[in-house]
């Protein structure tokens, strides 16, 4: 599936800069792009990784990913929202498990992108999807606990590591900066004043991710429960089918050893 660009911020149709090495190979290109991000030319960076995203070239469609991801993370830190959303959605329809690094992307890129996922549609289930006879058994208390539980317990235990690691860090960074901030919060001039305030920021965010990454878990949880639960029959598959009305059984149980 070929995504659709529109004229805008992150899909400009710009012609190869003068100067521009076209031989480089595509991960040299992207590497070139996350250098000029990281460097502080986000205008340049944003043109070259639009331009890959873009390439109809034959390139692996996990760095496609990664160029969309970048892109959308330097749209996103221009307060460009909107066409950041529309990124990560994307990036999203080709891959639902898709997992953000948050030791390589800013806290508030990666409590975003978890926040587009957590807000977007749930998938529709496969019309040969069978329907249960019976009652669906509830979600396991594991989906609600966070730090990846669940995941690990049902065989996903790289999306669930990730989430552990997440979550983990945005709380160690969110309680870190709250101590500091309770340790300190007066200012003496503008420069303490910013200090103070880039602080909170941190604050914030950290505080935002740890919740993003927990409503990610349970969001993923619930819905794998849904997708692979095999539910077995009410009874005991011993009746006739003739007398099949509930029956209450009380016995005692003398163990023999």
């Amino acid at each position: 599936m070929t995504l659709s660009f529109s004229r805008s911020a992150w899909a400009e149709d710009a012609a190869p800069e003068v100067g521009e090495i076209l031989s480089l190979t595509p991960e040299a290109r992207l590497k070139q792009a996350v250098r000029l991000y990281q460097t502080g030319n986000p205008e340049k960076a944003q043109t070259s990784l639009a331009r890959l995203a873009n390439d109809p070239g034959p390139i692996d469609e996990s760095l496609r990913q990664q160029a969309r991801l970048y892109l959308g993370e330097v749209l996103y830190l221009q307060q460009n929202k909107e066409e950041a959303r529309r990124l990560f959605e994307a990036i999203l329809q080709r891959d639902s498990d898709f997992v953000i690094d948050p030791f390589q992307h800013p806290p508030d890129v990666c409590g975003f992108f978890e926040t587009v996922r957590a807000y977007m549609r749930p998938t529709v289930e496969p019309a040969t999807a069978s329907v249960p006879a019976g009652p669906v058994p509830r979600t396991p208390a594991s989906a609600y606990y966070g730090f990846g539980i669940y995941q690990m317990q049902h065989g996903k235990k790289r999306l669930g590591t990730v989430m552990a690691v997440g979550q983990t860090a945005m709380a160690v960074l969110s309680i870190a900066s709250f101590g500091g901030l309770l340790d300190n919060r007066s200012w003496k001039n503008d420069n303490e004043l910013q200090a103070l305030r880039t602080k909170r920021a941190i604050q914030w965010s950290s505080t935002a991710g740890f919740y993003t990454f927990w409503a990610w878990g349970t969001v993923h949880a619930s819905r794998h429960w849904r997708a692979n639960v095999h539910l077995q029959p009410a009874g005991n598959g011993t009746g006739s089918g003739k007398n099949d009305t509930p029956r209450i059984h009380i016995g005692f149980t003398i163990p023999t050893r």
